[in-house]
């Protein structure tokens, strides 16, 4: 492998475009990545990565140019990942589970150039062409629409690092363009440059000490940024990247021992499918020793049962696209460990842990002024991490970043010992009669009744209150409960004025790839079936109120 030039280049910090050099150097046969069977070493990622960087160079892609990718997970996600930024380009993923006109949005919205595809959604391509900005389709597993096939646009191009990766790009550069997943509006644009990348990836590292030895399981979708961000962690340090195509129990039980797989990232919601499988048929998990959990809610109950399950150590953190996405928090293994031996710490398993290393935080009011220990308010976070600017939105970024702070939009508070509790988004917080009440608090006290799995709470139109707080209520399986007795359960552990005054069972809570419930979802089916001025949620029935139904 010859790199043209050696390794003299011009800038004198990493950037994240550098890393495939790095890895090629000090770890070039070592396997990279493993997908369906294929391994690819070091030197073959760097050098496909090259390949690819020169192929999109050949094809018109230029500095700043925006290049997507629609596809499941595959081997060839990372090598996008690392080869379109080498170009100069801006690496942009897609959610495969979107619908087109959303897939529409998103690539007019970013001016997308080209598009690398899966064969696989070929027809939804079909059905968007021409109403995108597009021009030139590359598809891997076969030849696209313009006939151009990913693997041997590699085959025609040159292995070696260009001149640009080499000697032109800057930590300033722009380097990925990701979407947030629009749980309550339109996605924006969350645009992230090598700095931010680099400076993400390292604080990764350090918080979760992982090394060149680890093994790290991708199975969740590569298209969301705490996925991709565990996976080049790994991959950056000179690891091990084994990816599924998706989750699914049986796979990742057969790729844990197999692969001897050390790290994995999971949603919290998939915790209690792999406990289930290891209590009803075991299985040799003794290479696995971090488990990286998050992207919503877990209770107290569910997270000591998967740590009881589990042999190994369990940590999260609370971060965001816009940080690229670092954690601004982290729950440690130390932590997991001292809530679980003592009863004094155990309330901090409803934390989010305390503040990552190079960032800085602070809790604001509505006029930003600082906010001490306790007092609840707008968390503002600063930083090489913190995200360039959302695309097309000058005055969003404008808003999010004024004052030179990054203003999260989530509602929280930290303790004496330095520990964060989130109570929900500023835009969830619900006003009713005047008092401010945040859902996640409400949340928090309906989950602890025995009988309750998990629910969602947000406000709804009130013509005497302003809002009032309507529970969507999933119960545990065999279990039963009336709304009555989650009112009462409220009302033991809330001020009167935080209980629900309507409550609905389902039986699961809806939620995004990610996991995230979509509560914007939620209180639009409340609203359309029972429209604004109802208010069904007063009637009596035995003396207690009776809320929805009982299923």
């Amino acid at each position: 492998m010859r790199v043209r030039g050696g390794f003299m280049h011009l800038h004198n910090e990493l950037l994240a475009t550098d890393i495939p050099r790095r890895n090629m150097y000090l770890f070039p046969n070592k396997t990279a990545i493993v997908f369906q069977g294929r391994r690819i070493s070091h030197l073959e990622f760097y050098a496909r990565t090259n390949r690819l960087a020169n192929g999109l160079m050949g094809m018109g892609l230029v500095r700043g140019g925006r290049c997507a990718i629609l596809a499941m997970n595959r081997g060839e996600y990372l090598e996008c990942f690392f080869g379109i930024p080498k170009a100069g380009g801006i690496f942009l993923p897609l959610n495969y589970r979107l619908a087109p006109d959303e897939l529409v949005y998103i690539l007019n919205d970013s001016g997308a150039g080209i598009l690398i595809y899966e064969k696989r959604f070929e027809d939804v391509i079909e059905r968007i062409r021409s109403r995108v900005s597009v021009r030139t389709y590359i598809a891997v597993g076969g030849s696209s629409i313009d006939g151009i096939e990913y693997d041997d646009l590699l085959s025609r191009s040159s292995e070696e690092e260009s001149g640009l990766s080499l000697n032109g790009l800057r930590s300033e550069d722009e380097f990925c363009l990701m979407y947030t997943s629009g749980t309550t509006g339109f996605p924006k644009g969350v645009l992230l440059t090598q700095r931010n990348m680099i400076a993400n990836m390292w604080g990764v590292q350090v918080a979760y000490r992982c090394t060149n030895l680890d093994v790290h399981l991708a199975i969740m979708p590569l298209y969301h940024a705490g996925s991709l961000q565990y996976s080049a962690v790994h991959y950056g340090l000179g690891g091990t990247v084994v990816i599924l195509e998706r989750f699914d129990v049986g796979s990742f039980f057969r790729a844990v021992e197999e692969e001897k797989v050390t790290t994995t990232f999971i949603v919290s919601s998939q915790l209690q499918h792999l406990a289930n499988e290891v209590r009803a048929n075991g299985h040799d998990l003794r290479s696995l020793r971090l488990i990286f959990y998050g992207a919503s809610g877990i209770s107290r109950d569910q997270l000591r049962e998967a740590l009881r399950t589990f042999n190994c150590d369990f940590t999260q953190g609370y971060g965001m696209t816009e940080l690229g996405p670092r954690g601004v928090t982290y729950f440690t293994l130390e932590d997991h460990r001292a809530a679980m031996k003592d009863p004094e710490k155990e309330h901090r398993f409803t934390s989010c842990g305390v503040v990552t290393p190079s960032i800085e935080v602070k809790v604001v009011d509505e006029s930003d002024r600082t906010l001490g220990p306790g007092r609840t308010g707008e968390l503002c976070v600063r930083g090489e991490p913190v995200f360039k600017c959302y695309w097309n939105a000058p005055k969003e970024t404008e808003e999010a970043l004024r004052g030179g702070w990054f203003h999260t939009g989530d509602l929280g508070y930290f303790d004496e010992d330095g520990f964060f509790y989130i109570v929900g988004r500023k835009k969830d917080m619900i006003i009713s009669g005047g008092e401010n009440i945040y859902p996640a608090e409400v949340e928090k006290v309906i989950c602890s009744h025995p009988s309750v799995l998990e629910c969602a709470v947000f406000g709804l139109p009130d013509p005497q209150w302003g809002e009032s707080i309507c529970a969507m209520v999933a119960l545990k399986k065999g279990m039963r409960a009336t709304a009555g007795e989650i009112v009462d359960h409220c009302k033991e552990h809330l001020a009167s004025y935080k209980k629900p005054k309507r409550i609905e069972f389902i039986k699961e809570i809806p939620r995004n790839a990610m996991g995230k419930v979509i509560k914007r979802e939620l209180r639009k089916e409340i609203l359309e079936r029972v429209g604004e001025g109802d208010r069904t949620a007063d009637k009596r029935e035995g003396g207690r109120m009776s809320c929805g139904k009982h299923l």
